[in-house]
């Protein structure tokens, strides 16, 4: 028996199969990329489907590379998806409007209201930001909707029929309430009497799906799922399903990061930081999301719209500039090298670099606009900027997570996973020098949403009943797994600390170039 995990990130669709003791025994991927579709960040609705089958296709190209004559029979499935955002259906299924992902910012109006009237922080990428949003807006279509949904939500819909989502990624739609495993009531109400105006034709509960706990029963794949699913008979109906989570969700999971005092960092296109709370916080912070494990318990996330975006561009830059002098490297070869050249930490000297592909909350720029500047004098090489460039994705995330200090919130150390880890160890040693703690890299770091909705999965059949979700983390997947600890020393900190002085005091010169370039 094995379990399947697949997850819809930002860049990449990616599947894991994994056996009963969590060993991973393949793993198949499908590149995509967000595109400006009637001025929002979207993706084709065909492509959801073309990807996942191409996904899939490749996961048995290397299951079959490895048994040529015996596929593993899958027991259950799980999808995870990129958090946040939202797709809208009508009463018949058929999108209202473009799936308007967490990269989007023009909710910005609708947030503040919101979190002024429901007395917490309402985030811009939050799913219902974006309902309220639309009505502000005047967009017609919202009438119209009977199901509001997550990525990872509207997949495993198609798949199953059943309109359910885990509490992680449901905690990225509405508020959750307090030590409940439901949508929270009393915002709920309000949230109707703000939208009374409106005339809607339904309460805003009755768009949302229905919440589920880690193991939980969560439907089973339908004929209609497996047709969708392609030249893939060995994915036949009837398969189970664990509930579909977003992928902060899984990266916990896969980072073991489920009980309290623990945290996590996800870096790839976008970077966020996930602290499993004993208590809440003295107050809403509008650069901190409250959302939950897979299991329920809360969660303090920092969210960083720009990650290693500006990190691929430069790689990209580089890969031109390679096969034009006729050589051939490949990607992997040219990250390694690159990733390399930023762990020298060279002093920082000046050269200052924003990675704002998007807008950043945090930090308050409104507009992405990436920047790069240096005085004349500044060191500037390979190592050097590439230490800008980590230096730089981590920042917003370093300024977010300052808060969480003010607050006493103890972490020991932080659990990585993510693209940003996958290339030498600059990554973990460029983490370490902006938290000084130690950064701890487990076995799978870099397949991190994959492989924890497969840890769903398989927590779903076989553990659920007899122990909770970190007991089951802790003795039966992490207690032998191998893992990579560093702390940074106080010159590599020192220097971190230099490069965000200056990075604060050339944020308003940020935001002046994103707007005079807009």
């Amino acid at each position: 028996m094995a379990f399947l995990g697949i997850e819809l990130g930002s860049t990449r669709i990616k599947a894991q199969v994994i056996s009963e003791r969590g060993e991973i025994l393949a793993s198949g991927s499908y590149r995509w990329e967000s595109k400006r579709i009637n001025g929002y960040w979207a993706y084709e609705p065909a492509e959801i489907f073309f990807g996942l089958r191409a996904t899939l296709a490749s996961l048995r190209q290397a299951l079959t590379a490895k048994s040529p004559f015996c596929l593993p029979k899958i027991e259950c499935i799980g999808i995870s998806g990129m958090m946040h955002g939202c797709i809208a259906l009508d009463q018949d299924d058929q999108w209202l409007a473009e799936f308007r992902t967490w990269r989007n910012t023009y909710t910005h109006e609708a947030s503040e209201r919101l979190s002024e009237v429901l007395n917490c922080n309402f985030p811009i990428r939050w799913s219902v930001s974006h309902l309220y949003q639309a009505l502000l807006n005047g967009e017609t279509y919202v009438r119209q909707i009977y199901r509001l949904m997550t990525l990872s939500c509207y997949v495993h819909y198609c798949l199953t029929g059943e309109f359910v989502l885990g509490i992680g990624d449901a905690a990225g739609m509405f508020p959750i309430g307090a030590r409940t495993i439901s949508y929270d009531k009393g915002r709920l109400e309000t949230l109707d009497r703000v939208l009374a105006p409106y005339n809607l034709p339904y309460q805003v509960e009755s768009i949302l799906p229905r919440i589920l706990l880690a193991g939980e029963p969560a439907g089973q794949l339908s004929s209609k799922g497996s047709e969708l699913l392609g030249q893939c008979d060995w994915l036949s109906p009837g398969i189970l399903f664990c509930p579909p989570e977003g992928d902060a969700g899984t990266g916990m999971v896969a980072t073991n990061c489920v009980r309290p005092k623990t945290g996590n960092i996800s870096a790839g296109t976008s970077i966020f930081a996930m602290f499993v709370l004993e208590h809440g916080l003295s107050r809403p912070y509008f650069e901190i999301d409250m959302v939950a494990t897979p299991d329920g318990l809360p969660v303090a996330m920092v969210h960083c719209n720009n990650g290693c975006n500006e990190i691929d561009a430069f790689a990209a830059l580089f890969q031109d500039l390679i096969r034009r002098l006729g050589l051939n490297v490949s990607d992997n070869q040219l990250y390694e090298t690159l990733y390399r050249a930023a762990a020298e930490t060279v002093p920082y000297d000046g050269l200052l670099l924003y990675n704002y592909v998007a807008a950043e909350p945090i930090t308050g720029i409104e507009q992405g606009c990436p920047l790069l500047m240096r005085k004349a004098q500044s060191r500037f090489d390979l190592a050097a900027l590439m230490q800008s460039q980590l230096y730089s994705a981590l920042a917003s995330l370093r300024i977010g997570m300052e808060i969480l200090d003010r607050e006493g919130v103890e972490i020991e150390e932080l659990r990585a996973h993510g693209g940003f880890f996958k290339s030498s160890d600059a990554g973990q040693k460029a983490l370490s020098a902006a938290t000084s703690k130690p950064v701890v890299l487990l076995e799978h770091a870099g397949e991190g949403g994959a492989y924890g909705i497969a840890l769903l999965a398989l927590y779903r059949v076989r553990y659920a009943r007899t122990c909770s979700l970190a007991d089951f983390l802790d003795t039966e997947i992490f207690s032998d797994t191998e893992c990579d600890r560093y702390l940074a020393g106080e010159e590599a900190c020192k220097n971190f600390e230099d490069f965000l002085v200056d990075y604060r005091r050339g944020l308003a010169l940020e935001a002046k170039v994103s707007e005079l370039l807009s």
